[in-house]
């Protein structure tokens, strides 16, 4: 008999039983932490220097849910704990990463806190049913547990190469839990386009306009489509078939003229913004790149400008095999923000991405594991942050 079962150890489940009291039990279905272990291209993107309201805001529409989680763990809290596990951090662009570290590192020091704490980890055993009764009872492929406390901390469906699965949402609803249509966010653009052709591999810095709204950013060309932060970060608001415009160089049509002028041709103004790659694709659209450009009509330089900085594509958003981040999953009204506890079933606990909420990229999501675990942790039988 435990104390408590807390299922799923990705972010979420692992920041939950590094400061859980009693006897527990972390149980998944294969290695933990395996998503963590490779976010931000294993830089992992820990947080953001955002204020708390900021903060909420980014997480529309439920960004409120986490207001009392952020009150008792938030940023500084975390990069405390980052600090007990002798890990240090950088910041740019008020994203915080790991410095002179890995995502690999963190889940092995993660899981070598949880062990030092005597919290029984059983990796690579699948759960396959609960059910409550005067307890909770966890069947698995190999064994039966039983637990005063459940927490579901299974994740969502992105990236389902890394083991993402409905498992959680099957044992919310088995529990009474209703469950928001789950849909890929932060998610790369699945495109096929002559521009983009044996581009794989090419990151270029852009800009994005979508509506009213400017993203600035690396963009990665890949074998099907587009990633890379600034398109994960236009993911978040744009929709299948809504039109996107790429500025290539990031240039208005006053400055790029200006500039076209002194450099006296198209190739020799791009040359040093764009790699030859590219600029051999852009060529094929625009066969007097290489003319003086005295010698090229006006109408022929406003389709060059369109070309490089207004570049316009239909959004194909990737599926869940691709996306980051799962938006929808558990039905917050069913979900007291006090505690991340049940409100249709006692002692039942969720927290991180089943949760129906989602973040845009920059360090929300993580902030999001580690606060909604925290704070499930202290009402499991609190061990404060503040004796670890």
């Amino acid at each position: 008999m435990y104390n408590a079962i807390i299922v799923g150890a990705g972010t979420s489940g692992l920041a939950c039983a590094c400061f859980c009291k009693g006897k527990t039990l972390l149980i998944d279905k294969q290695s933990a932490g395996k998503k963590l272990s490779i976010a931000g291209n294993e830089r992992v993107n820990l947080t953001n220097l955002a204020d708390l309201n900021e903060f909420l805001k980014a997480y529309v529409p439920n960004g409120e849910f986490l207001r009392d989680a952020f009150k008792i763990f938030f940023r500084d809290d975390l990069l405390r704990f980052i600090n007990t596990l002798n890990l240090d951090i950088e910041v740019e662009n008020n994203k915080v990463f790991l410095k002179n570290s890995n995502g690999k590192i963190l889940v092995n020091k993660l899981k070598n806190f949880i062990l030092n704490r005597n919290i029984h980890l059983v990796e690579n055993e699948k759960v396959i049913k609960i059910e409550k009764k005067e307890t909770f009872i966890v069947y698995t492929s190999r064994n039966i547990y039983k637990s005063k406390n459940l927490v579901i901390a299974t994740g969502g469906l992105a990236r389902k190469k890394l083991g993402a699965s409905a498992d959680g949402y099957m044992f919310a609803k088995s529990l009474g839990h209703t469950i928001i249509p789950p849909k890929p966010f932060e998610t790369p653009f699945c495109i096929k386009d002559s521009l983009f052709e044996n581009l794989s591999g090419i990151s270029l810095y852009v800009q994005i306009k979508y509506k009213n709204k400017i993203f600035s950013g690396d963009m990665l060309f890949t074998h099907f489509g587009l990633s890379g932060p600034v398109i994960l970060e236009a993911s978040c608001f744009v929709k299948n078939c809504d039109i996107i415009n790429i500025n290539f160089l990031g240039k208005n049509k006053d400055i790029f003229f200006k500039e076209l002028e002194k450099a006296k041709s198209i190739k020799l103004l791009i040359k040093d913004y764009l790699p030859k790659r590219f600029i051999n694709n852009i060529s094929k659209k625009i066969p007097f790149i290489e003319k003086n450009i005295n010698q090229v009509s006006k109408k022929n330089i406003h389709f060059a400008f369109e070309l490089l900085c207004n570049y316009k594509i239909n959004v194909k958003l990737c599926g869940f095999d691709r996306a980051f981040v799962t938006k929808g999953g558990i039905n917050l009204k069913e979900v007291d923000p006090k505690s991340c506890s049940s409100k249709l079933v006692s002692n039942l606990f969720f927290c991180g991405e089943i949760l129906d909420i989602a973040g845009p990229i920059g360090g929300f999501n993580i902030q999001a594991a580690f606060s909604t675990g925290y704070l499930v942790s202290q009402k499991l039988g609190n061990l404060p942050f503040t004796n670890i």
